[in-house]
């Protein structure tokens, strides 16, 4: 027979591990939007440097490196997830290695630079649309 102080302590106990794989599946979200923006970073970093060389966009070169800025500072705004520290980065790096903020913190923040970043492609997207009119 379970006695009160056993029971409420297996509450606890319950409690914790559903607390931890809350954390855990807030840290994975994360971890995958981290990731998918790191590819896509790459994605926009070589159609900038393929829209710059190309003569044929000259006279959107403004745009190109006000885009080139958003992505200069898209960069330094760049955190990694705790936990995902040995994925690879050809050539970024994060200006800061870790803040202290909580598992729900972290995931807006990454979501949030996800959306900086799909507005930097839209903007990609209007250049080369522009050079077709």
């Amino acid at each position: 027979m379970l006695t009160r102080h056993t029971t409420l302590l297996l509450i606890l106990i319950a409690s914790g591990c559903d607390n931890a794989k809350r954390q855990s599946d807030l840290t994975n979200q994360a971890i995958v939007i981290h990731n998918s923006m790191i590819k896509k970073a790459d994605g926009i970093e070589r159609a900038l440097q393929e829209l710059s060389n190309d003569s044929t966009f000259i006279h959107q070169q403004d745009s190109i490196h006000v885009a080139k800025n958003m992505l200069a500072s898209w960069k330094l705004e760049l955190v990694e997830v705790p936990g995902n520290e040995s994925h690879q980065h050809d050539n970024h790096h994060h200006a800061q290695q870790s803040i202290d903020v909580t598992d729900e913190q972290m995931l807006a923040i990454q979501e949030e630079l996800s959306y900086k970043l799909s507005s930097i492609e839209k903007l990609i997207m209007r250049i080369k649309s522009a050079k077709q009119e």
